[in-house]
């Protein structure tokens, strides 16, 4: 470990001064779905960094709430940012931007930019729900190409470009997050090709049929797993394992995994090769440990989605902590009868629903038809690639499995020639049966100088890492004298630290 009086960041934020405040917006998701776990709609915001100008210099987008347009910063001098005016971004105020890109759309040597709605406020077919593409004149301003798009009325997670087709221009992954108003159905994923002119259309169902309904995606990233020369896919997410879909000439089919099988709250992915044996490995954000969904050491959490209420459009999700074999509502008497009155008469008073299994609440015909889920695993975790389509899930130390897990970064920070981990997150915005996840402070992973892959905590008073609040993400930008890290929070100002 590192000496305590030594600092491998220092807090500029005050230096910066930057003018940017995320505001959310009051929505309670819990009103329009009482059962859900976490609120949706504040997943935001997620930061996009390139050159947009040419100068040499990172330049940053932070997406807005709803209400509150995104914001594009140029880097001026050492670490100071001014905001651009792009009278784009003030049309599309109503979207909740939950994530964001630079790339090169249109194959015209600049960089563009495409912005991802979601935020579980809209359904069906609201014009809010659609993803945005903002094309670069060469000179930073930014205007948006209404017709490059297909229509994608899902509420989505993440953008990430890759050139799928191998004909010199960008593609895009695109993942759903959730169905509006129908939280535990499985939302539509997209996998955009470029017609080389910053044209997209939806080429899911012939290049990649499964992806459709991988699940409820928060994250992906496009690697190289097998070495073979063709990029694949790992998408991650809700009530789902870590989904591998191989390349084949062009193609995607599902890979089948012991990772599929180890299913989490999985937030956010990122890779690279932690233990220096020419292969990538896997970082993965999930809930922790420190919840009140995980009783045991090997507990696990189980979801029924289902229209309980026999409405023929309405489903709604029940989720169950497990105890050994049996299964326990999650929700009290009150919020379950609020959702399905006939509980309050099979059960009239409390006494006889203390202690109940779910399936002694609800009839066997009720729960049998139910979609069901499960979660079996909670922790954090680094995944070793063995070769060969074989993979080790590691957890990461005790210290990042106090709060869920929303950004990651990995870089080697302790230049000691490893990558280390940077991380952090917190939720506030949860279920009243959990509590809300607040334990997080930011944390640095050192990589074990013996043995590669392994990590220690660092503190973050004893590094200087040292975030508070929401975080949402880290991104490093490029300044004349190194890196300095961006940090989004939700419903706060960012921090801004720089490596020592």
């Amino acid at each position: 470990m590192l000496p305590a009086s030594t600092r491998i960041f220092e807090d500029i934020t005050n230096q910066v001064n930057l003018k940017y405040t995320h505001k959310e917006n009051e929505y309670y998701d819990f009103t329009r779905e009482p059962l859900m776990p976490f609120k949706l709609s504040t997943e935001g915001p997620h930061l996009a960094v390139g050159d947009i100008n040419n100068d040499g210099l990172d330049d940053f987008y932070v997406g807005g709430a709803k209400y509150q347009k995104g914001s594009l910063f140029i880097q001026k001098s050492e670490n100071q940012f001014v905001e651009s005016p792009q009278p784009a971004f003030l049309t599309d105020t109503l979207c909740e931007d939950v994530d964001a890109a630079f790339f090169d759309a249109d194959n015209d040597k600049d960089l563009d930019l495409y912005v991802v709605s979601a935020g579980n406020e809209f359904f069906q077919q609201d014009a809010p729900l659609l993803d945005r593409l903002y094309l670069n004149d060469g000179k930073g301003h930014f205007t948006k190409n209404p017709k490059a798009l297909p229509p994608m009325f899902t509420n989505k997670s993440c953008v990430k470009p890759f050139d799928v087709d191998k004909d010199g221009d960008l593609d895009l992954f695109v993942g759903g997050r959730v169905v509006g108003y129908h939280y535990g159905q499985t939302p539509d994923s997209y996998l955009l090709i470029n017609n080389g002119k910053g044209i997209f259309s939806d080429q899911t169902s012939r290049l990649a049929p499964q992806l459709r309904k991988a699940g409820m995606i928060t994250d992906a990233v496009w690697a190289d797993i097998d070495n073979d020369q063709d990029t694949d896919l790992v998408v991650v997410g809700d009530w789902m394992g870590v989904a591998i879909f191989e390349n084949k000439n062009g193609t995607f089919a599902l890979l089948p995994s012991a990772l599929t099988d180890k299913t989490g709250f999985w937030q956010t992915i990122k890779a690279a090769d932690l233990d220096n044996d020419g292969d990538l490995d896997f970082v993965v954000g999930n809930l922790g440990t420190n919840t009140k969904f995980r009783r045991g050491q090997n507990g696990a959490l189980k979801m029924y989605v289902a229209d309980f209420l026999k409405t023929g459009t309405k489903t709604d999700p029940i989720l169950a902590f497990g105890i050994g074999e049996d299964f326990y509502p999650a929700a009290s008497k009150d919020e379950i009868g609020k959702t399905f009155p006939f509980i309050n008469k099979r059960f009239p008073n409390y006494k006889d629903f203390a202690g109940k299994t779910i399936e002694k609440i609800f009839k066997s015909t009720e729960i049998e038809t139910a979609q069901e889920a499960r979660v079996n695993t909670f922790e954090s975790v680094w995944i070793e690639n063995l070769g060969s389509g074989n993979f080790k899930m590691h957890p990461l130390p005790a210290m990042a499995q106090v709060s869920k897990i929303f950004a990651l970064h990995i870089a080697d920070v302790t230049n000691d020639g490893k990558l280390d981990i940077l991380l952090g997150g917190n939720f506030y915005n949860v279920s009243t049966y959990q509590g809300r996840y607040d334990a997080s402070y930011g944390l640095v992973l050192q990589n074990d100088l013996k043995q590669s892959g392994h990590f220690k905590a660092i503190a973050p008073t004893e590094c200087g890492f040292v975030l508070t609040g929401e975080v949402r993400d880290i991104k490093p930008l490029r300044t004349k004298t190194g890196f300095t890290y961006m940090v989004a929070r939700s419903g706060d100002q960012m921090i801004v630290l720089k490596k020592k």
